[in-house]
């Protein structure tokens, strides 16, 4: 587990240096943190998290390959952000515009969810 104790070091190549000093092999982010990294200059990286947000499909497919999984995890805060995970890969890559989000997945293992209203 690597945290990181300023917001200067969550950023920028300082943060990128501090992914491949430490070989970090799972990374957790948002969405709108995660795009910023170029997948290239943190090769240790083997899977990826994205949670807190919805997730543009165009920045999953940024991550795929060189042997990286790529999971979507949804939830509110109070179930600690994820009650649900979905594996983004190439095998149930879906065919959708530029705009469209990576889906929220199915309830994690002893989790139950509910959908309480269509919108």
């Amino acid at each position: 587990l690597l945290l990181f104790p300023s917001r200067v070091e969550r950023a920028g190549s300082v943060f990128i240096h501090s992914l491949n000093a430490c070989s970090v092999s799972v990374l957790t982010l948002s969405p709108s943190l995660l795009i910023s990294i170029d997948p290239i200059l943190v090769p240790s990286i083997r899977v990826i998290v994205s949670a807190g947000e919805p997730c543009p499909q165009v920045l999953a497919k940024k991550w795929l390959g060189h042997g990286r999984r790529f999971f979507n995890a949804y939830g509110p805060t109070e179930t600690s952000i994820c009650a649900t995970i979905y594996e983004f890969n190439t095998d149930n890559l879906p065919e959708a515009s530029e705009n469209e989000t990576v889906p929220i997945g199915t309830p994690i293992e002893h989790v139950k969810i509910r959908v309480v209203d269509s919108k």
